[in-house]
């Protein structure tokens, strides 16, 4: 068992710094009007959160990735995720595999629909919807995730216990590592591109993987449950994870959670939806916490019940104007996938 000191030595970014731009529409035309994107040019923030000394979120667990890039390269990454059964972890598709040069062919889509698991389309056509074809538009690609990019097949998953120390006033870490297996959502897809002076990321889809662990977890680590529900705006939420704490004393491996509430639901037209929370006083007063780097793959649950998974941790950002906002991957709208996850685990 290592200790964290030397645990936060080893640990890097989850990725590198990350812009979103997606033109947002409900047909697949150009939106011209700036305020209308639904995700501005941004960066993976650092935010403060409050360290989980109290384990109210032991479920999420730190999650490290080694990658041979097609490039033959060894890139690592370190993130978070959660327990959601014994055997079984989830967290973000884009920790465990590394990006690939992007091919003329990248630019069609290639999806053909999700599960039925969120919305109806008759229920989405009076809603915003991102088209691949208007996120596409005008943008240089430079590189894909995807299931064609080299992934990681087994990674590392950290458990961590904050137990009291004899004279009671601080805590320590009890650590434990688990050897997974990785499995990707079969239609991961986050490209990155430029578009003018911005560039980033320009389109995600089911930034979701699966990590099956070759030994269950002791009975006394908790797992999240599936949201039944989609999130709605004005919702509290609470998101947790291993990133940075702030950027005055910045420490990795330290798992921290703190809460906003969201503001946006982001449908897609592949049947995915995002959800994202943004700088803004919460009702009680409160400064509304932000995803920061290391973050990406860890848990987005409701305040008012932090037993249960609503959002995988994908992108952090900010507006031109400076407000920054955390965007996730809706747990909701990839039930289907993840449930059939979960039964499988069942059968190991």
């Amino acid at each position: 068992m290592m200790s964290l000191r030397t645990w936060r030595a080893i640990l890097c970014l989850s990725c590198p710094l990350l812009a979103l731009w997606i033109g947002c529409a409900s047909t697949p035309s150009k939106v011209s009007d700036p305020s209308a994107e639904l995700f501005p040019p941004g960066e993976m923030l650092v935010a403060p959160g409050t360290p989980d000394l109290e384990n109210i979120h032991l479920p999420s667990v730190m999650v490290s990735a080694s990658i041979v890039t097609e490039r033959g390269r060894l890139a690592r990454k370190s993130c978070s995720g959660v327990i959601v059964h014994p055997r079984l972890v989830f967290t973000a598709g884009h920790c465990v595999c590394a990006a690939r040069t992007t091919k003329a062919e990248d630019r069609l889509t290639h999806f053909t629909g999700m599960e039925p698991t969120g919305p109806t389309r008759a229920d989405r056509v009076v809603k915003h919807v991102v088209s691949r074809g208007s996120a596409l538009e005008d943008v240089s690609l430079t590189s894909i995730i995807d299931a064609k990019s080299p992934c990681a097949e087994t990674v590392t998953v950290t458990t961590v216990r904050y137990l009291s120390t004899p004279t009671g006033s601080s805590s320590r870490p009890e650590i434990r590592d688990h050897v997974g297996e990785v499995v990707i959502h079969p239609a991961l897809e986050m490209i990155s591109g430029r578009r003018g002076q911005a560039q980033g990321v320009v389109w995600s889809h089911a930034d979701l993987a699966a990590i099956f662990l070759k030994e269950p977890l002791e009975d006394t680590l908790p797992r999240l449950s599936l949201t039944e529900t989609e999130v709605r705006v004005g919702q509290a939420v609470t998101m947790v994870g291993y990133g940075t704490g702030n950027d005055a004393s910045p420490s990795f491996g330290v798992r921290h959670f703190g809460n906003n509430r969201v503001t946006q639901l982001i449908y897609l037209e592949t049947g995915s939806t995002a959800f994202r929370t943004e700088e803004q006083q919460l009702l009680d007063g409160e400064v509304a916490s932000h995803a920061q780097g290391g973050d990406s793959g860890g848990a987005c649950v409701r305040s008012s019940n932090k037993h249960e998974l609503i959002g995988i941790t994908s992108i952090g950002a900010q507006k031109p104007t400076g407000e920054r906002m955390s965007i996730f991957t809706s747990v909701y709208s990839h039930r289907g996938w993840l449930l059939q996850m979960i039964k499988q685990a069942d059968k190991s």
